[in-house]
């Protein structure tokens, strides 16, 4: 699944975080690094960029900032619009 995301045009770290927050579901973002073996600052940048991408949305609860992974079904989608973007 790792290879198949960096084929779609995310990078490892990108492609790690996504399938770790897949697997965890809503959650804080030292959950999200430990689960994909990265370190925090490394994923505060790499959920950012998958933010942007449409692949990530934010919810607050309490004082905690959680993250969610969008479905995994717009994904092919998501990519393909930034290369067109990218292309123009």
């Amino acid at each position: 699944m790792l290879n198949q995301l960096q084929n779609l045009g995310l990078s490892e770290n990108e492609a790690r975080v996504y399938l770790a927050m897949l697997e965890l579901g809503s959650s804080t973002m030292l959950q999200i690094a430990t689960k994909a073996e990265i370190n925090r600052p490394t994923a505060y940048v790499r959920i950012e960029r998958l933010k942007k991408l449409g692949l990530v949305s934010t919810q607050i609860k309490g004082k905690k900032q959680l993250f969610i992974a969008e479905d995994p079904n717009q994904l092919g989608l998501v990519i393909e619009e930034e290369k067109r973007a990218a292309d123009q």
